[in-house]
């Protein structure tokens, strides 16, 4: 749990670094090809790290082949981007290829410092995929499951014996709360467990909200995107 919001902690800060250089390289004529549609190029490589944001969020929820709008169609037709392929990788290999195309020889410091933030990409998306792939993960959920389950079937018999005043005192029916409020104590640590064990599944709020992180990056791309019109 806590190194899946490190992760994503990494892709909001290496987001946020990239649309920021993007913008400002962009913006200086000498280190383009073609500075004559300069905003355009750099609006849509803001376009396509938007994409590779959802994309990578989709990919978390087990959504690989996710239903696209009219404009995610346009860019994907545009990019030349292969959907049978995994989508996200296609997407960076996009981004390299514009950047690569786009800036000069004389550039090659801002195009090196870009291309570094296109690796930052590539590790983000492995450690979140190592994390998600792990088979630990569900056996641990299992066999807990099944441990915590035989533990509370086994506690009235612990409890049931319970005579603090003697026999006619009436303690004894102390075992029915006793039981019902250990057994649900057990059960629902089980149940956090299990949760932070799957930090990317969703519409989760125990855990890392990936949902809500992405719209975060995508309305910081947004805000520097809204600069170049």
């Amino acid at each position: 749990w806590w190194e899946a919001r490190k992760i994503f902690g990494e892709l909001t800060n290496n987001t946020r670094s990239f649309v920021a250089k993007t913008y400002a390289y962009y913006g200086n004529n000498e280190n383009l090809n073609n500075a004559d549609n300069k905003e355009i190029q750099a609006k849509k490589i803001l376009e396509l790290t938007i994409l590779y944001i959802r994309q990578l969020k989709n990919e978390m929820h087990n959504n690989f082949k996710p239903t696209f709008d009219e404009t995610t169609i346009r860019i994907l037709t545009e990019f030349k981007i292969n959907t049978e392929n995994k989508i996200s990788n296609e997407i960076l290999v996009a981004l390299t290829k514009d950047i690569e195309m786009n800036f000069s020889s004389k550039a090659n410091i801002e195009k090196g410092d870009l291309m570094q933030h296109i690796n930052r990409f590539y590790e983000v998306q492995g450690k979140a995929e190592r994390i998600k792939n792990t088979p630990f993960l569900m056996i641990y959920s299992t066999f807990t499951k099944i441990i915590v389950s035989f533990y509370v079937v086994l506690i009235p018999l612990f409890i049931g014996d319970i005579d603090l005043g003697g026999e006619n005192s009436g303690f004894e029916f102390l075992a029915i709360p006793i039981m019902v409020i250990i057994s649900t104590a057990f059960l629902t640590i089980n149940k956090l467990a299990n949760l932070f064990g799957e930090p990317f599944l969703e519409d989760k709020k125990t855990s890392v909200t990936i949902d809500e992180i992405c719209k975060t990056i995508e309305k910081n791309c947004n805000e520097v995107k809204d600069k170049l019109k």
